[in-house]
């Protein structure tokens, strides 16, 4: 549940529990998606919902959608009080494209996302998995910063899709050694 709020033709105001802005294939809905399942990468390294505050919207005649706000990790257990965990998060969308009313046609869009996260010291860095749910990677201990980077490109024609999406993610390790 959020709300989503029109201050100005290009900026709106996102408060609640909804979608990180992050990956392409996290943010499109499970209805639209090629396959059954979301890639394993993406399921790993991607934050799905958390509760924030977003400002996002659109400039340049739509040519240029940006999402940027600031999120709690694990909020029910303890929302906003000090010490909890705090995802930043921004994304920027360029579609070069025009489809006869605007600027930014959804037939083509390049996406860059960057997320940073605080890690509190202990088992928490990422694990990954099979998409048969096989664990091939444990936590390792961490602490300080968890930073993750993604790109993404989309082509939509009439007849045919074409994504990809790259994702990377860095962990942190301060005081730590084997």
């Amino acid at each position: 549940v959020y709300a989503d709020v029109k201050v100005h033709r290009a900026l709106r105001v996102r408060a609640g529990r909804f979608k990180v802005p992050f990956s392409l294939e996290q943010l499109t809905s499970g209805t639209e998606l090629d396959f059954i399942a979301r890639s394993a990468a993406v399921t790993d390294l991607s934050p799905a919902r958390d509760i924030g505050v977003m400002l996002h919207g659109r400039l340049a005649n739509k040519a240029i959608k940006y999402e940027t706000g600031v999120f709690e990790v694990d909020a029910t257990a303890r929302l906003w009080q000090t010490g909890s965990i705090r995802t930043l998060a921004g994304r920027v969308t360029i579609a070069p494209l025009e489809d006869g009313k605007s600027r930014g046609s959804d037939a083509h869009e390049i996406s860059a996302a960057l997320l940073r996260s605080d890690l509190p010291e202990g088992r928490g860095s990422t694990s990954g998995h099979l998409v048969m749910g096989d664990t091939f990677f444990r936590p390792m201990f961490v602490n300080g910063t968890r930073t993750r980077m993604g790109a993404s490109v989309a082509w939509n024609g009439t007849r045919a899709a074409v994504r990809a999406e790259l994702i990377r993610s860095l962990d942190t390790r301060l005081g730590q050694a084997i």
